[in-house]
């Protein structure tokens, strides 16, 4: 009986989810990583189970935005933040969600967790799949873990101006 309950939770959970073979995002090394010198199994490891240990992976999007501060620090390590931004507008969610994905435990988890009480599955699978085109931008070691600190965070709020006592009497 349990075990059914278990089968029946799993399919619960991958309704909406494609069925079909397709190619999963760490099957191929991006361009960029290849002339950098990395390699496949580098590229699984970080798309694979690296960032997706992180729930931030799937609860920030592109619609976070990002602080000038930010835009500033992502330059200096060489990444372009518009093509990083822009990079979401390659995820479809119809051609590029499918089981497969679900492979990996970590992901199967944070799905269970997260979808739909604090995000829906759009969403989840959006802002992972704008993590990886983001990623396959980003072949150095330092220009992947500032790029993670950055878009797994929640937003930067700015700070609201506030006036003294003193200012407020004028």
């Amino acid at each position: 009986v349990i075990k059914q309950q278990v089968m029946n939770t799993v399919d619960e959970r991958s309704e909406g989810v494609a069925t079909a073979a397709k190619e999963l995002p760490w099957d191929e090394l991006p361009q960029v990583w290849q002339k950098a010198g990395r390699t496949l199994p580098e590229w699984e490891k970080l798309i694979a189970h690296t960032i997706v240990e992180d729930e931030g992976t799937f609860l920030y999007g592109p619609n976070r935005g990002l602080h000038p501060d930010e835009q500033v620090l992502m330059t200096q390590v060489g990444l372009n933040h518009r093509a990083i931004m822009n990079a979401a507008t390659l995820f479809d969610y119809d051609r590029d969600v499918h089981e497969g994905l679900l492979s990996i435990d970590a992901i199967r988890k944070q799905r269970y967790q997260l979808v739909p009480k604090v995000v829906k599955d759009t969403e989840f699978w959006g802002n992972y799949m704008w993590k990886v085109a983001a990623l396959s931008t980003a072949p150095k070691d330092e220009q992947v873990l500032l790029l993670m600190s950055i878009v797994n965070a929640p937003p930067r709020v700015t700070a609201a101006k506030v006036k003294s006592p003193t200012q407020q009497a004028f």
